[in-house]
């Protein structure tokens, strides 16, 4: 039922932006199109989509958290923020001038590994820190949860086909 529902959102999302640019040429088509816009307006959220939220915390929804573990949970996430923020912030100016520095012909080889390794090592940094917050968050829960969580991640796995990896 989920692939139907997603298949069926993935075609509309695709045609409606269509039938309005359409409707711009064809005016006396537009009346189908609004009907087609409203009525997909009105159609209340399936619980069968996914949340907005990505990655652990998507998962930390599925774990019938406590009210304190919640506000742990937010806290441990809004104090990494800032930090997850400004490496993201330096590894994109990082990789924009590695981008400058292969465009100019004058770079030399010795230049362009020295800005690949400075790359290499904001992405690691930015790695090492997810998962240290992911470590504070989950010190969070409770053994049934942690053991609950490691079900919802094997089975995330076997969906998408990623055993052993």
């Amino acid at each position: 039922m989920k692939w139907r529902t997603l298949s069926t959102v993935a075609a509309l999302s695709l045609i409606l932006p269509v039938s309005a640019y359409a409707a711009q040429f064809h005016p006396q088509q537009t009346k189908s199109t609004s009907i087609v816009s409203q009525s997909i307006a009105q159609t209340p959220p399936d619980d069968n989509f996914r949340s907005e939220k990505k990655g652990p915390m998507r998962l930390f929804e599925q774990l019938n958290l406590t009210p304190e573990q919640s506000e742990q949970i937010e806290t441990i996430k809004q104090n990494s923020q800032a930090d997850h923020e400004t490496l993201r912030e330096e590894l994109r100016q990082a990789k924009d001038q590695m981008r400058s520095l292969l465009a100019s012909s004058d770079t030399s080889v010795e230049q362009l590994r020295q800005q690949q390794q400075q790359v290499q090592n904001l992405e690691q940094q930015l790695k090492n820190q997810k998962f240290e917050t992911m470590l504070q968050m989950r010190e969070v829960l409770t053994p049934e949860q942690l053991t609950q969580m490691a079900d919802l991640i094997e089975q995330h796995h076997q969906r998408r086909g990623m055993r052993d990896r």
